[in-house]
């Protein structure tokens, strides 16, 4: 995939965009605002030509060719508040558009700072949910009123190949003495659709994003309007809904949602967008399509195996291949290329192990815990794909199996399971670092438990179900971890208590997959969570019921999971 965006008030009168790859004639017409497009997705090769043309309401064209790079540091593509503006709300949030996929490992106060004067101001720093473009800062409080601020970004950040940003100016912009009240549209104003909603699978996020911008009489943006405005659904059916944030205000005339979802398939839904005083405009219609699993190869079978993803390949790690012996292990590792739909056997485990959790820190797989010959283990793996080959890190501080791991800027996080030394399933929270070779001890889980599923969204590892510890109930307990404060949170429970399940997280929502509803009843289910809204809907089930601990990962917005029979699906948007 290549990226395509042109900073506001590139072309000031344009009103269209069209964006041709010459070699595959691949068109895509992305949303202008203000002169500019945010980055679009086009498929490409290094080497490809680019050509983008901007046409004015007077249909005067503006062109520009570009040849596709092999490598290109990120950068930024608009920020807002834009540079210069004197009337910037004291409770807003600040956003960065970068020009292609950011680190989020890379995002830190020291890499993207807001100051007030010489002063720091606090605030909490992340990529929007189903976005790895746009960077936010939420303030800790409303900002200083009448008062200069600056944002200063570094080549800290970096993206996804590790290239650091290209320097750029400071974002310098002035508060308004107090808060902009969010004031009605003005006399003879409406709103429109700047981008249609087109027929999407069900709980995937509409895109491009849905903007709606405020215009007067003659067609002009209302770039004076930052009132809110609301979307709802418009549909026959009575358990339809948004999923995302669908009230938003709206910066110079402009709103933009980018996470809007539909949690269930249909015909003939519409969106309807209203602000004050009671304007609304209806888009067009739309479908949505059952998010539906289709079958892929077929893998070895095994039972309570660990997975990855790793350079574009689902790794499915040990577990037992045996059914007459459950509590047995293997060493096989076998890693899986969606592009040839093939599966590739890799270099064994050192040891043979079934129950581990696996993850992935700066190219490297690790492999932590687990059932070996001996019982619980506390070793840890680690395999690097360049040479194909397992080396032994240092151990980890106790004996655990039936684990789940996380990664979070990169630290690796290995959480509860059946602790041998204490006979039973623990709250335990343990984490690695790979820079150091070192374990170090964090606040424990609130509800101990073992084959729980756990991943991270934002910067915050959740623990999900799992099992207590007699072994016999099935847990509906959903916790997140934030490792700057060492705080676990409560959130709300998942509607199918569940154990050995597979978790994805698919932009910004986390999907979780099959598993035990009780040590004899597996499960197809698949609800998915809604981070900001804190909810579960239902998801599209798997085709057949499986536990064992379903084996799960996304690779270029797909999800892949393999049941405990061999069986792979995917999950496509």
């Amino acid at each position: 995939m290549a990226f395509v965006s042109l900073p506001p008030g590139t072309v000031p009168d344009a009103e269209t965009a069209t964006v041709v790859n010459l070699r595959t004639q691949q068109t895509i017409v992305p949303t202008v605002v203000d002169g500019g497009f945010d980055p679009i997705e086009i498929r490409a090769e290094a080497g490809d030509t680019i050509v983008t043309t901007m046409v004015s309401s007077s249909g005067a064209a503006a062109f520009a060719r570009s040849v596709v790079p092999a490598r290109r540091r990120p950068r930024v593509v608009r920020t807002s508040p834009a540079r210069g503006r004197t009337d910037v709300a004291i409770n807003s949030h600040i956003t960065v558009v970068f020009s292609e996929p950011i680190d989020p490992g890379s995002l830190s106060a020291a890499s993207m700072t807001l100051l007030r004067g010489a002063d720091t101001v606090a605030g909490t720093l992340r990529l929007m949910p189903g976005s790895d473009l746009v960077a936010e800062l939420v303030p800790a409080g409303p900002l200083a009123p009448a008062t200069q601020h600056t944002l200063v970004l570094s080549d800290l950040i970096r993206d996804l190949s590790g290239d650091p940003l290209e320097a750029d100016v400071p974002t310098v912009f002035t508060t308004s003495a107090e808060e902009l009240p969010e004031e009605p549209l003005p006399a003879g104003a409406r709103l429109e659709f700047s981008t249609e909603p087109a027929s999407l699978a069900a709980f995937t996020p509409f895109a491009p994003a849905i903007v709606v911008t405020a215009r007067d009489a003659e067609g002009a943006i209302v770039t004076g309007f930052s009132g809110r405005v609301t979307i709802r659904l418009g549909s026959a059916s009575s358990t339809a809904g948004l999923m995302g944030v669908a009230s938003v205000r709206a910066s110079a005339g402009v709103a933009v949602f980018a996470d809007l979802a539909v949690n269930e398939p249909g015909d003939g839904f519409v969106l309807i967008a209203s602000a004050e005083p009671g304007i609304e405009i209806v888009s067009n219609a739309f479908a949505v399509t059952d998010n539906s699993w289709s079958l892929r190869s077929s893998s070895p079978l095994r039972y309570f195996a660990a997975s990855a993803v790793l350079n574009g390949s689902l790794y499915i790690l040990g577990g037992t291949t045996d059914l007459e012996n459950l509590l047995g292990g293997s060493d096989r590792v076998d890693a899986y290329d969606p592009v040839t739909n093939t599966w590739a056997q890799k270099a064994p485990l050192p040891t043979p192990l079934a129950r581990a959790g696996a993850g992935v820190v700066n190219g490297i797989l690790y492999v932590a815990g687990g059932r070996d010959e001996g019982g619980a283990s506390s070793k840890l793996f680690a395999y690097d794909p360049s040479t194909d080959s397992w080396s032994e890190r240092a151990e980890m501080p106790d004996r655990r199996m039936d684990v789940a791991v996380g990664v979070v800027n990169g630290i690796l996080y290995v959480l509860g399971g059946y602790s041998l030394a204490e006979g039973t399933h623990v709250g335990r929270l343990t984490a690695y670092d790979p820079t150091t070779d070192s374990w170090s001890v964090k606040a424990s889980m609130p509800t101990a438990r073992g084959e729980l599923g756990a991943l991270v969204v934002d910067g915050a590892l959740y623990a999900i179900g799992g099992i207590t510890a007699s072994g016999m109930m099935m847990l509906d307990d959903v916790e997140t971890y934030d490792p700057a404060a060492d705080r676990w949170t409560i959130r709300a429970p998942i509607p199918t208590a569940r154990s050995s399940m597979g978790i994805a997280a698919r932009n910004g929502h986390i999907y979780v997959i099959g598993g035990f509803a009780n040590p004899m009843h597996r499960v197809g289910d698949v609800e998915v969570y809604d981070p900001d809204m804190n909810r579960w809907a239902p998801g599209p089930a798997m085709p057949i019921p499986r536990g064992g601990r379903t084996q799960a990962g996304v690779i270029d917005n797909v999800i892949y999971a393999m049941d405990d029979g061999g069986g792979l699906y995917q999950l496509v948007p």
